[in-house]
């Protein structure tokens, strides 16, 4: 019987990885480094030097400046609703008799069909049944907006509760103990005690949330199509329309301007989280 540590299982292993490998490094490493190039030049059938014109361009665009603002607006709102919204049924889950099967109910909506699942909210909301009674205009501007962020939530909290709920589940009892000896009540514990030693797990779903709200063209390109009420014009929007014109330049300058911020949100996040987890340490 070959043991753990033959020389035979790595390299079985590598052999094993190397379609996944070769599909990442095409498919995401390697337009990553051409993607600056493309930036940086006319177009793609003018390899003529451009500078930054072509981020100066975009920039002057009113349309990338409202996809992009959209786009931002929508993150910075959905996100921390989001993971709100899958704290408090944490809490709520750690009450019920049957925990699996809320959990199971919540996680479903990740596992269904996109185009499925749009062709049913297209006719819930275009129907405008939901917002009748809201105490808002039922302009479609609004209506477009909320339905999006409505999409959202239903579709993408149930794997931050995933989350959230096993590290409540693990959560040492000692801790919860000493704070009930103190007198400490449910929602101070909650707040006082739990929260704040779940800070890291928090500070993951946030950035999980964030990565999430950038999928949610799919669901707006099914929904309101290639050129949308500008309440829903999202930067993949603007990105894929000028994909489809071949105008490489905008979509790679207009990619790279955005990926900056996130890649700084994201380290900013690793940070603090590293940070947490050594002080709880």
């Amino acid at each position: 019987m070959k043991r753990m540590n033959d020389p035979v299982y790595p390299r079985r292993d590598i052999l094993l990885l190397m379609p996944f490998l070769v599909g990442f490094a095409m498919f995401y490493v390697l337009p990553l480094f051409i993607s600056p190039y493309y930036a940086l030049i006319r177009s793609a059938f003018n390899a003529q030097f451009a500078g930054l014109d072509n981020f100066k361009t975009i920039m002057n665009n009113p349309f990338y400046r409202l996809a992009y603002g959209n786009t931002f607006r929508f993150t910075v709102v959905a996100a921390p609703l989001s993971v709100l919204l899958a704290v408090l049924l944490g809490f709520a889950l750690r009450k019920s008799a049957m925990p699996s099967v809320w959990m199971a109910a919540f996680v479903l909506p990740i596992l269904l069909p996109t185009a499925s699942v749009c062709a049913v909210m297209r006719q819930v909301f275009s129907s405008g049944f939901l917002f009748t009674f809201a105490p808002f205009s039922r302009e479609q501007y609004w209506v477009e907006r909320l339905s999006l962020y409505a999409f959202y939530l239903w579709k993408y909290t149930g794997m931050s509760l995933l989350i959230f709920y096993g590290a409540l589940s693990n959560f040492p009892r000692d801790i919860l103990e000493a704070a009930a000896l103190d007198n400490a009540g449910a929602l101070r514990c909650a707040v006082q005690v739990v929260l704040p030693c779940l800070t890291p797990q928090t500070i993951f779903m946030l950035t999980y949330a964030c990565a999430n709200s950038f999928q949610i063209f799919r669901e707006a390109y099914l929904l309101y199509g290639s050129y949308p009420n500008d309440s829903v014009y999202q930067l993949q929007h603007y990105m894929n329309n000028h994909f489809l014109k071949l105008n490489y330049q905008y979509v790679t300058s207009g990619g790279i301007l955005f990926t900056v911020p996130v890649v700084m949100l994201v380290a900013l996040g690793l940070l603090m989280t590293r940070r947490q987890e050594a002080e709880l340490a």
